[in-house]
C-alpha cells in the first residue's frame, strides 16, 4: 500500500468513528424522543397549522 493510500484509510476510519460516536451519543441522551413528540414538541395529532389561529379559525 503507498502513502496516499493509508493516509484515504486512516481518514476513512477516523470520520466513520466520530460519525458512529456521534449517533451512539445521541441515541443515549435521548435524541429520538423529539421525533416522537409530533411537530413542535405538542404531541401526537391535533397541534398543527389552523388549531391555534393558523388558516381555519374563524
Amino acid at each position: 500500500m503507498n502513502k496516499n493510500m493509508k493516509k484515504g484509510v486512516f481518514w476513512g476510519v477516523m470520520i466513520a468513528a466520530v460519525i458512529v460516536a456521534f449517533n451512539v451519543l445521541h441515541y443515549l441522551l435521548g435524541g429520538g424522543r423529539n421525533f416522537a413528540a409530533g411537530p413542535h414538541g405538542h404531541g401526537p395529532g391535533g397541534m398543527g397549522m389552523g388549531s391555534r389561529g393558523g388558516f381555519d379559525s374563524p
